[in-house]
């Protein structure tokens, strides 16, 4: 009878720390997707930001050739 709690005993304190296993991954697996998530929004902000300068840039400069064009 002994042999079989201790069985027992051992056979829950293995799936414990299985869970607990499990836990820590799901909760190292989420800290890299949200390092990831993190990493796209800079990324996506520094695109949107470089787009922007690009376009005032670019359309400033049209029109001041488009200006200065029909000037002379």
């Amino acid at each position: 009878m002994n042999k079989l709690l201790v069985e027992i005993r051992n056979l829950l304190k293995a799936r414990a720390h299985r869970e607990d296993n499990q836990l820590n991954d799901d909760e190292t697996e989420e800290e890299v997707k949200m390092d990831w998530l993190l990493a796209a929004l800079v990324l996506n902000r520094i695109c949107a930001i470089g787009f922007g300068v690009i376009f005032v840039v670019g359309t400033l400069t049209f029109i001041l050739l488009i200006a200065t064009h029909y000037r002379h």
